[in-house]
């Protein structure tokens, strides 16, 4: 039969309390990189990347059509000078003189309006550009925050480690202060219950919640000091309230 001293009694309390520790240490640690300000970070940043990329795009797609604009200007105005300097050089017959004042009418009015144009798509190319700075102070945010956030997942797993490993050597110790029996015992039950100890306070199982009837308790208090009580429910080491 397997006995403990109080004082190996408590020492399980302890260790069972560094396995729950440890247990909750590790489902935190797992569970920090999906905390809500971490998910949060990640999409924001994500999608300030993707507003600031279109709006890159659209600028680009302005830059162009203002070049082109431009260009077009540029052609237009060669080939009005061009025209201008035949008439002042004088056309023969009258008909090709008037010709060509035509042409340089038609010429005239297609400049005019591709400059008015111009002026136009310079105007939406400058908002644009606002749009695309105001979208980049917004990306340069949202990647500040999410760097931030990736420390904190860094930072915290660091700690849960440092103290799931202090834990663990703390059971270490406390195990090896045990009966091997009786740590074989224990960890048999945790193994099977998750929980291999627990306390009976106020006749009651630490471990269920749950009171126990009048005969259980009877059983219990007839047990000797360093006998072990076992929850009736669970099968767990029950450590009983001195006195």
């Amino acid at each position: 039969m397997v006995t403990a001293t109080r004082e190996h009694q408590e020492l399980l309390l302890e260790i069972q309390d560094l396995i729950s520790s440890v247990a909750q240490w590790r489902r935190e640690h797992d569970a920090v990189a999906t905390a809500e300000r971490v998910r949060q970070a990640r999409a924001d940043a994500i999608q300030a990347r993707a507003e600031r990329d279109d709006e890159l795009r659209q600028l680009e797609v302005l830059n162009r059509s203002v070049a082109d604009l431009e260009n077009a200007i540029a052609e237009l105005a060669t080939d009005i000078d061009v025209k201008e300097e035949q008439l002042l050089a004088g056309v023969e017959p009258r008909s090709e003189a008037d010709r060509l004042a035509r042409m340089l009418d038609i010429l005239r009015e297609r400049r005019s309006t591709l400059e008015e144009t111009l002026v136009d798509t310079a105007e939406e190319r400058e908002e644009k550009r606002a749009d695309a700075q105001a979208a980049e102070r917004v990306l340069s945010s949202a990647v500040a925050e999410n760097h931030a956030a990736q420390v904190y997942v860094r930072d915290t797993r660091a700690s849960l480690v440092e103290r799931i490993n202090e834990a663990e050597a703390q059971r270490q110790e406390a195990s090896a202060k045990l009966a091997p029996e009786l740590l074989e015992l224990f960890e048999k039950l945790v193994a099977e219950h998750g929980v291999g100890v627990a306390r009976l306070d106020n006749d009651t199982c630490t471990a269920t919640g749950l009171p126990l009837n009048p005969q259980e308790l009877e059983h219990i208090r007839a047990l000797g000091e360093e006998e072990l009580a076992f929850c009736p429910q669970t099968g767990v080491i029950l450590v009983r309230e001195r006195g």
